[in-house]
């Protein structure tokens, strides 16, 4: 009798184990592969981003900073990258606004003010620039230097508060 009851139990434990892997499989496998779609790319991207905005901050949006102690190539090379972090910010602004819609306004507002003063220094200077060696040749480096200067100095207060947009990024198990 225990072993009837024993081969019943065990033919059911099939039986739902089948059912399951069938009905739930096909769920789960579409979880990871929506995890490895989205999930993982929005990680790496907040790392960097959270990289480069706390950097970015630091340096250049807190009061009583002496842009000057920088040099221009230094200067041009960090806003050059945070421009390039920037602009795959709106990929990821839907998610962000649906898990905390008024921290996408922030990364909105920043996005903006970056992509638009990075865009005029490039007409104003015909800037095509890609890595560092193209700031180190470039002729009118302390011109441009000098305005990146200005453009803090006068604009400071217009950049949103990054510190809330830099708690979010640090909750979303950073690598």
């Amino acid at each position: 009798m225990d072993a009837v009851v024993t081969s019943v139990i065990g033919f059911a434990g099939v039986v739902v184990g089948v059912v399951l892997t069938t009905l739930l499989g096909p769920l789960i496998a579409e979880r990871f592969k929506l995890r490895d779609t989205y999930l993982v790319p929005f990680r790496k991207w907040c790392s960097k981003f959270y990289g480069e905005l706390d950097e970015f901050q630091r340096r250049y949006l807190n009061a009583n900073i002496n842009y000057n102690s920088y040099s221009d190539v230094q200067i041009i090379d960090d806003y050059l990258a945070f421009h390039e972090i920037v602009i795959s910010a709106p990929i990821w602004v839907g998610k962000i606004e649906k898990e905390r819609s008024e921290l996408a306004n922030n990364v909105k507002g920043l996005i903006d003010i970056v992509d638009q003063f990075w865009h005029r220094l490039e007409t104003q200077y015909n800037l095509q620039l890609q890595n560092r060696m193209d700031i180190v040749q470039l002729n009118n480096r302390q011109a441009v230097a000098d305005e990146i200067r200005q453009h803090f100095t006068n604009s400071r207060q217009i950049y949103p508060d990054m510190s809330k947009v830099l708690k979010y990024l640090r909750k979303k198990k950073i690598p």
